[in-house]
């Protein structure tokens, strides 16, 4: 009694109704072993298309709308009394459909035809789809009666009037004025005012004072072994110095270059160092034949020196000096001192490294505040100098006299990026400027005032660099047009030489043919240096010249501008080499990239 009571009445009357529906199909079954016919003769029983007895799908989902709108005990109860309800209908449509199913059994007792048999079965279906036919619209009337509890179909009105857009206003008639927004004045806080927290004025801020980016360095002597850019590195600096001090400088046989040297060159691993940690702006190498020692200048006023000898190349054979801070244009070492590298800026300084001594020497300086950059220069006979300035202005400068300049004249309403003087007659000389032309000059006849040029020869563009060829015979040009030009100037070395004589200067024009065509790709860029084409030192028959093409290359061509050699290396060539100068005294080609590499082709 006590098991009994812990069940359910739900529970209950489920097992009530799962007995007698065991105990109906049981007696069924005896009755019909009893009298069953033969199994020719016996007719199929009818199919059911639902077991009775299984839940309806439609009960579940009313139980589960109603578990989400109602609460805990109300649904309990409601849920218990839905089930009650079903299983007394279930039991009751079971106890109809043996009663039939019984009946039918027991005719099957009795001999009628073929016809009448059928009927009988189809009388059976009949009653099974009547049966399933009730149980659906019993459910659907239940569902209909739930939702209309719920007020489904009101609230869908509601939702769907809520959603329809609405009608815009009529735009017809006179426009809508919007009212200007009024700007309140900005509110600052008292410290941007200079106020007090009573109000009071305070005392002004005092003018930041400007901080110049790369500032000129210290005037006068310094040593180079406190110049080195890493500090870290000073005591290998002046093991380096201390060696640059040991090397002969002095005059060496001169080689007379043949093309067929240059078509053997090879470009090895060891022949390419970092001697710059940026864009390289200059190179000089030393004409000494025992030793290689090449230079180069930087973007940032780095000056770096490679003692690349062919039998020994360590680690410490590059040494990078910091004697400027802005980019170092033009590099020379002196012919008459050899022990000399001069080097110019844009910070507007002109030094001279004395590799013998160990130290950085001014030679020649601008007034700091003029802002004047200084782009070349070239050494006279006598140890003098002429330097071409940003203001379109040459400067004569004489180092033993002091800093200043003896003399300065203006040749050109801008910029002079190239100076050279003739090799046979140093009172001319030659600038290359930006404003497309290159102009002859006699330094004996320059006046502060403006001056007019001997001859002037035109370019498209800007002209990058001019110079002349080691006897004075051509000129070489590079402008910006995509353009290299020899100007043949012969008549200037024959006729200088009978000063009685009226100076006549009367060039020959001759264009690059650059792989059959008439120009030269000269457009390097932002990012990469000009290209500045350069003479052999003692050759007048072949010049050196950077290349854009791919691969990368170095080209060398003859003074009537005719291609004669490709220096390529796939392994160790990856870049274009803007800077390119020959070795005077060994068959070596030296260039430079903007990475701050040296590529050296024995």
């Amino acid at each position: 009694m006590k098991r009994e009571a812990e069940v359910s009445p739900v529970s209950a009357r489920m097992t009530r109704a799962k007995r007698r529906r065991t105990a109906d199909a049981e007696q069924s079954r005896r009755n019909a072993d009893s009298d069953r016919p033969n199994a020719a003769d016996r007719p199929k029983p009818p199919t059911l298309r639902q077991r009775p007895g299984s839940r309806s799908k439609a009960l579940t989902r009313n139980t589960r709308l109603v578990l989400n709108t109602k609460s805990k005990p109300a649904l309990k109860s409601e849920v218990e009394h839905q089930k009650d309800a079903s299983f007394d209908e279930e039991e009751d449509m079971m106890v109809k459909l043996n009663t039939n199913n019984n009946d039918s059994k027991n005719e099957l007792d009795e001999p009628e035809s073929d016809a009448e048999n059928s009927i009988d079965f189809e009388d059976s279906d009949d009653q099974q789809e009547s049966f399933f036919e009730m149980r659906r619209k019993k459910n659907v009337e239940d569902n209909a009666r739930f939702l209309e509890e719920l007020n489904i179909s009101e609230l869908t009105a509601d939702l769907k009037a809520s959603t329809q857009k609405r009608n815009k206003p009529s735009m017809n008639g006179l426009a809508r004025v919007k009212p200007e927004k009024e700007i309140l004045p900005r509110r600052f806080s008292l410290r941007i005012r200079r106020q007090g927290p009573d109000g009071t004025e305070l005392p002004p801020l005092p003018d930041p004072e400007p901080v110049e980016e790369h500032p000129r360095r210290p005037l006068g002597p310094s040593k180079m072994k406190k110049d080195v850019i890493d500090k870290v590195k000073e005591i290998d600096a002046e093991t380096f110095v201390l060696r640059l001090q040991g090397l002969n400088f002095g005059a060496k046989e001169i080689l007379v270059p043949e093309v067929s040297a240059f078509k053997n060159m090879t470009l090895k691993a060891s022949c390419v160092a970092k001697v710059v940690p940026s864009r390289i702006f200059s190179l000089a190498v030393h004409p000494c034949e025992e030793h290689l020692l090449v230079a180069a200048g930087s973007k940032w006023g780095e000056l770096g020196i490679w003692n690349a000898d062919a039998e020994q190349i360590v680690n410490d054979s590059v040494c990078c000096f910091t004697p400027h801070s802005r980019p170092v244009n033009h590099l020379v070492f002196s012919a008459l001192q050899p022990q000399q590298l001069f080097s110019c800026s844009y910070d507007g300084t002109l030094k001279c490294a004395d590799l013998k001594v160990g130290e950085f020497l001014d030679t020649y300086i601008t007034p700091e505040d003029d802002d004047i950059r200084l782009n070349c220069f070239d050494l006279l006979s006598d140890s003098s100098l002429v330097v071409s300035q940003s203001d379109g202005r040459v400067a004569l400068v004489d180092p033993r006299v002091g800093t200043l300049a003896q003399s300065t004249s203006s040749l050109h309403m801008k910029s002079i990026r190239g100076i050279n003087i003739h090799p046979n007659d140093d009172n001319y000389f030659i600038t290359a400027s930006v404003d497309t032309t290159i102009g002859l000059w006699d330094r004996r006849k320059l006046s502060k005032g403006s001056n007019k040029p001997l001859q002037t020869l035109n370019h498209a563009k800007s002209v990058d660099s001019a110079r002349f060829s080691p006897n004075g015979r051509y000129i070489l040009s590079c402008s910006i047009d995509d353009q290299v030009k020899v100007f043949d100037s012969s008549n200037l070395s024959k006729i200088t030489l009978h000063s009685s004589m009226r100076f006549v200067f009367a060039p020959f024009l001759l264009v690059l043919s650059y792989e059959s065509t008439d120009r030269h790709n000269n457009q390097t860029g932002r990012w990469l240096t000009n290209f500045k084409p350069s003479w052999h030192p003692v050759s007048e028959d072949i010049f050196v010249i950077g290349s854009m093409d791919r691969p990368r290359r170095i080209e060398i061509f003859d003074n009537k501008c005719r291609s004669q050699h490709k220096l390529l290396c796939a392994d160790n060539l990856n870049s274009v080499c803007s800077l390119n100068v020959f070795h005077p005294s060994r068959n070596v080609v030296i260039g430079g990239n903007s990475s701050g590499r040296v590529h050296i082709f024995k």
